[in-house]
């Protein structure tokens, strides 16, 4: 296991560690604005061109990358013209501020991937990414819904289409496999927000769309479909040392909300009467995943919430409620993503010969780039566990946790429900702006993608 990433990092648990005291969660913004219709079509235009402007400068790029005798030994076949536009769309994935692995890529074997696809009319990747945002008691985001960070995160494959096409002159398409379905034996997806979530991903694409033909398309992942007798077999077999490395990243990426919100008895471990409780003495559900996850991750921590809680009992109870679930949804986790690889989803869905592409660097296939779908400085961080935040006219990618860190007064910035559509109305702020911020919105909409 130790030649993948299996889930977005996050610094959560070190910050937990080092907090001080539990009182900074008690900070709110409420300060807000609301984007109008038509000052948002104009951002978008200018956008959308910006798009367009870093997707010539990838190419150009990569012909000047090509050029250098050191980088052709990479590749084969280059006085034929199809075998010279496959190297220079593999030369793309070169780029430091792209690609997370651009060392250590095999590009012949990329080349030879992309050579086979430009026979076809159209060229095909694919990406695995994420299922709804998750709040984690306010820790990571506000609720389920897209803010900026998915704007951000699908320009990105935006100007990946855009590159290619360039190059290639013919349609292009990035396949994104949402995991909604997929590790909801582990994860405890509310489906009906996932969907929605989707949903708002899907708008949010075709609206970045350059030509409206060229464009990334959401496709379900589909449910887990390893045998339930294998399954079991693997999960019994998952190192206890491979659980304990992953159980803090799961015990972040389960929907508690959903969990307690309706009533769910996750692997059949009953919702103890602790948490009842509280619920029936004023605690919110926030309040108590809040609790289980800071007391988890830092057992110091405890102390605080006992005292809050007024029983020891009720505290331990709720507590070892959620670790417990959070072993076994390691687990489960863990064998379902080495178990029911994307590989057996391509073949089933006409996606076999798309060019492949992760959010995560795989260490045994160097045939794949990793992308960075927050920019070079988000790491591997993804947009589903992140809120965008624009400050000292940057971009950056944070946890609500890590915002209250900055000591800094933002204010919530939102669009107007009826710029998109029915369905599209998001439960979080399209960006939170440092309120000496006042020209985010034209700094944004000529962001510096790349370099």
């Amino acid at each position: 296991m130790s030649n993948r990433n299996f889930v977005s990092e996050s610094t959560i648990p070190q910050i937990i560690k080092n907090l001080n005291s539990m009182d900074i969660f008690n900070k709110k913004y409420i300060e807000s604005e609301i984007i109008s219709n038509e000052t948002f079509k104009l951002f978008l235009e200018k956008y959308k061109n910006n798009i367009s402007f870093y997707a010539k400068k990838l190419v150009k790029n990569s012909r000047s990358r090509l050029e250098y005798s050191i980088n052709k030994k990479c590749y084969i076949y280059l006085e034929n013209k199809n075998w010279f536009l496959s190297a220079l769309i593999a030369e793309l994935f070169r780029d430091p501020f792209l690609s997370k692995n651009f060392n250590d890529i095999s590009f012949n074997k990329l080349q030879e991937k992309i050579f086979y696809s430009l026979k076809n009319n159209k060229i095909k990747l694919v990406i695995g990414w994420g299922q709804a945002k998750r709040s984690c008691g306010n820790l990571k985001t506000n609720g389920y819904g897209v803010d900026f960070s998915e704007f951000y995160s699908l320009s990105v494959l935006q100007i990946i289409i855009e590159s290619i096409k360039l190059i290639s002159n013919k349609k292009v398409n990035v396949v994104v496999l949402t995991g909604g379905d997929r590790f909801s034996s582990a994860l405890f997806v509310n489906q009906k927000e996932n969907n929605k979530y989707d949903n708002q991903r899907k708008i949010i694409a075709d609206m970045l769309s350059i030509d409206g033909i060229s464009k990334i398309i959401l496709m379900p992942y589909g449910e887990n479909n390893v045998p339930l007798d294998d399954l079991n077999l693997f999960i019994n077999n998952i190192p206890e040392i491979d659980v304990m490395d992953n159980i803090k990243t799961i015990l972040l990426n389960i929907d508690w909300i959903n969990i307690l919100s309706n009533s769910i008895s996750p692997h059949n471990i009953c919702i103890p009467d602790g948490i009842r409780y509280l619920l029936n003495n004023g605690w919110s559900i926030n309040d108590i995943i809040l609790m289980s996850i800071t007391s988890i991750l830092d057992e110091s921590n405890s102390e605080f919430w006992i005292k809050r809680v007024g029983n020891k009992v009720i505290f331990n109870e709720v507590v070892d409620f959620f670790y417990l679930v959070s072993i076994f949804s390691t687990k489960i986790y863990l064998s379902i993503h080495l178990m029911n690889k994307i590989e057996k989803v391509m073949s089933r869905t006409n996606l076999s010969d798309a060019i492949r592409l992760t959010v995560h660097t795989k260490k045994d296939r160097n045939d794949i780039p990793s992308i960075y779908l927050l920019g070079r400085d988000g790491g591997n961080r993804l947009s589903q566990h992140t809120c965008a935040v624009f400050y000292d006219k940057k971009l950056h990618f944070l946890t609500k946790l890590e915002m209250l860190l900055l000591n800094k007064e933002f204010k919530e910035v939102y669009v107007h429900d009826s710029l998109f559509k029915e369905g599209f109305k998001s439960d979080q702020p399209f960006i939170y702006v440092d309120k000496e911020s006042e020209s985010y919105l034209e700094d944004i909409s000529k962001y510096r993608f790349f370099y």
